[in-house]
């Protein structure tokens, strides 16, 4: 398990390491930057939902339940649920930056970007790689685990020097969506995932704040001023999770 947590932590914040070495200063500091506001703000709230679920899943498959459409219907829950969050930080990450960071740092908000995402998705595979501890093989975990981890390093040498924070921001959700797929090859009986109903409902999630921060983009509100920022995000916020709550059944029917 120590070896599969540093392999996870090592596609989170190789970034930063492999830009340093290749002497992208600035770049350093931003992935930084992005990464302790991403995790200080989102893994949180993401962690709480996710361990509260792991006793339900133990105590159920103790009793030699099924647990595979609960395991689905956990996974839908939390992309209808957290992936506007995840998105805020996606759609308003100049704002956000700005309001955070009073300097200006460059390609700061679109790293902040592919971190909230990434970190959505990865803090989501953690429910999908529940399976390995309740079949006890966290080996096949960490077999992944490692292969991966090379992966993201081998990637970031190849696309950080020549791309910079673009280059790092698509490594880093490129590694955890080929992590999450590769987990998904692996299948035990009785704690399956329905991946199809898992990407369908991801897909309307998205885009119902697609349309929810086009509305709220499209309202006159006067830029560049703080107070305003907030009251756009909110306005986001709000549509979001109204017209969620109005798709509901379809989303997790």
């Amino acid at each position: 398990q120590i070896i599969t947590n540093t392999s996870v932590w090592a596609i989170l914040n190789v970034h930063r390491f492999v830009a340093q070495w290749n002497g992208l200063y600035d770049l350093t500091a931003v992935i930084g930057l992005s990464n302790m506001l991403i995790s200080s703000a989102l893994m949180p709230i993401f962690s709480l939902f996710i361990f509260a679920l792991f006793p339900i899943y133990i105590r159920k498959y103790e009793m030699k339940a099924d647990v595979s459409q609960l395991l689905t219907d956990s996974i839908r829950l939390y992309s209808v649920m957290f992936l506007p969050i995840a998105l805020i930080f996606y759609f308003f990450g100049k704002d956000i930056s700005d309001i955070v960071f009073v300097s200006k740092f460059e390609n700061l908000d679109l790293i902040i970007g592919f971190y909230a995402v990434g970190i959505f998705f990865h803090e989501m595979m953690k429910l999908f790689n529940i399976k390995y501890h309740l079949k006890n093989k966290m080996n096949v975990e960490m077999g992944i685990s490692i292969f991966m981890g090379a992966f993201c390093l081998i990637l970031s040498s190849i696309l950080i020097p020549k791309y910079g924070a673009i280059g790092a921001g698509i490594t880093l959700l490129t590694s955890i969506l080929v992590l999450i797929l590769c987990h998904s090859f692996v299948k035990f009986e009785h704690v399956s995932v329905n991946y199809f109903l898992v990407i369908r409902t991801i897909l309307l999630s998205a885009l119902i704040c697609f349309i929810a921060y086009s509305i709220s983009f499209m309202l006159f509100i006067p830029q560049n001023i703080i107070l305003f920022d907030f009251i756009r995000i909110a306005i986001y916020v709000f549509i979001s999770y109204m017209l969620t709550g109005f798709f509901a059944k379809n989303l997790l029917e």
